[in-house]
């Protein structure tokens, strides 16, 4: 039966064991939790709540206390380590040959070093729980700044409540003679010179100890900042019937964004979780008061923007494999320098992106951003690539420069005549010279002729129409070379002929054309 009991109990190493007793004593189970009902005062339930669903009324347990780590939880630790020594003869220890009396020492160590760590995780696993209560309007932030701020404070409360109870410092008025004896002989036992027991714990929460430490405290610096937050809504949240226009003409300008950035600036020493719920805060302010951003861009969008677009731009070549055409005047009006989508991007979305870097991003610091789609982003973007093919140095009207060069023509061809807008090459071999072509032309007609007609086999290829250069490059295929060189060929039954094109610059709509797959988008906001 020894035999037996000795594997059961050599199965957990003795530390373990004796933390497991020391946690059914009935002078620790018995010992009152720590709540944060308690701590954080009369307005924590307005002002603070769990992640994980807890209540706050839900406590830590009393031998996780400052006050009870010296006066009951380390006599208790001694307690333990003696009786497991005792029971050695049962357990057959590790180092039989030591003496009983360091083999305690030692167990204590063990016992400490377990329950620190415990003690440590279980604050950290609070503050990792504990963030501000939600909302969604600014009346419900508004009650929610209030209790936060108090006073008291809620959130200052809880918060030094916690750092008063990771600090481990032995106590000066131990609250009876017998509790005063048990916790004197135990810290000598323990320290034997050395640190304090609780040390590590209180190594581990120096920077909460830092944080509400000091007059004022950073503590204070983040009250002081919900304060002026605060203030900064309190006109807008006080305006219940007020639209999200009026909402955000009024919590908008620098300002407020002033405001943000210094809520945000004052948790930079803070504990992660509550920087990371303070950036909420920020995150969830600016987006219920640039609610009336994205409604007055979105409804700008769709009066001034988006009927025009449709129609002219929408089930259209060369934005689309269509029949139908989008006319130059259109096009002009809606790409051009000064256009519909410049006028409406300079005016709702300019001041608060980023255009030096591909793909353009919103701003993160700007304030009142409209938040609109990735999408939405992309699609102003593309505009402003093809406005500056198209319309390169600010010209006011579409213009491409190129230049064109016969290279090579099938021997029983004769001749070949390259005619692009109005402006027309013949070659029939010999030195090949260029033709410098700008486009749009004259006659909206691209044609290309051979001489020598065989029978039954067609001489020429018109294409007609303001697109028809972009036609006819599409059915032919272009072949890049360079940035801003490509071939092509032109085949009419037996007969062939081949082309190079020199754009005037790399930033040139053969090379991947932008137009392709542009859209007008209904909506620019999720």
């Amino acid at each position: 039966m020894v035999a037996r009991a000795r594997v059961v109990l050599n199965q957990y190493p003795a530390a373990e064991r004796g933390l497991a007793i020391l946690e059914d004593l009935p002078e620790v189970k018995d010992l009152t939790p720590w709540t944060l009902a308690e701590a954080a005062g009369p307005l924590a339930p307005y002002a603070l709540v769990r992640r994980t669903g807890k209540s706050l009324s839900d406590g830590i347990a009393g031998m996780y206390t400052a006050a009870n780590f010296f006066t009951v939880v380390l006599p208790a630790i001694s307690k333990v380590a003696e009786a497991l020594v005792r029971e050695d003869w049962v357990r057959t220890p590790a180092n039989p040959n030591t003496p009983a009396l360091v083999r305690m020492d030692q167990l204590k160590k063990d016992m400490l070093a377990l329950y620190t760590s415990d003690y440590a995780a279980q604050w950290e696993d609070l503050l990792s729980d504990v963030t501000i209560a939600p909302f969604s309007t600014l009346q419900q932030e508004m009650a929610v700044l209030q209790a936060l701020i108090g006073p008291p404070s809620p959130l200052k409360m809880y918060l030094s409540a916690v750092a008063q109870q990771t600090t481990l410092a032995p106590p000066t008025k131990p609250t009876t003679v017998q509790n005063a004896s048990a916790a004197k002989a135990e810290l000598e036992s323990l320290l034997g010179g050395g640190p304090s027991p609780g040390q590590p714990v209180t190594d581990r929460f120096a920077g909460l100890q830092k944080f509400v430490s000091g007059t004022p405290s950073p503590v204070d610096d983040v009250v002081k900042a919900l304060t002026q937050l605060r203030m900064a809504i309190g006109p807008a949240a006080s305006a219940g019937d007020a639209s999200p226009s009026q909402v955000t003409e009024l919590t908008s300008g620098p300002a407020f964004a002033q405001i943000l950035g210094q809520l945000k600036m004052s948790t930079l020493t803070a504990p992660p979780a509550l920087a990371e719920s303070i950036m909420a805060l920020v995150r969830q302010t600016s987006t219920i008061t640039n609610a009336g951003v994205r409604e007055d861009m979105n409804a700008a969008w769709k009066a001034q923007v988006l009927p025009f677009c449709q129609v002219a731009i929408n089930g259209r070549y060369p934005f689309e494999n269509s029949q139908n055409e989008a006319t130059l005047p259109d096009f002009t009006r809606m790409f051009a320098p000064g256009g519909l989508l410049e006028q409406f991007f300079d005016k709702q979305l300019k001041p608060f992106v980023d255009t030096s870097i591909a793909p353009w991003k919103l701003l993160s610091n700007a304030s009142a951003r409209p938040d609109i789609t990735v999408a939405a982003l992309g699609y102003f973007e593309q505009a402003a690539r093809i406005r500056a093919m198209f319309f390169p140095a600010g010209a006011t009207a579409p213009q491409l420069n190129f230049d064109v060069t016969p290279t090579r023509l099938d021997p029983g061809a004769m001749r070949v005549k390259l005619e692009i807008d109005g402006q027309s090459i013949i070659y029939q071999y010999g030195p090949p010279q260029a033709l410098a072509v700008k486009w749009p032309g004259a006659t909206g007609i691209m044609r290309v002729e051979f001489g020598a007609q065989e029978s039954g086999q067609p001489s020429s290829l018109t294409v007609n129409g303001p697109w028809a250069l972009f036609r006819f490059l599409n059915a032919r295929g272009l072949t890049r070379i360079s940035a801003n060189r490509f071939s092509f060929n032109v085949n009419l039954g037996p007969r062939s002929a081949g082309f190079t094109l020199d754009a005037a610059s790399v930033n040139n709509p053969f090379r991947q054309n932008p137009m392709t797959g542009f859209k007008c988008l209904p909506s620019l906001v999720p």
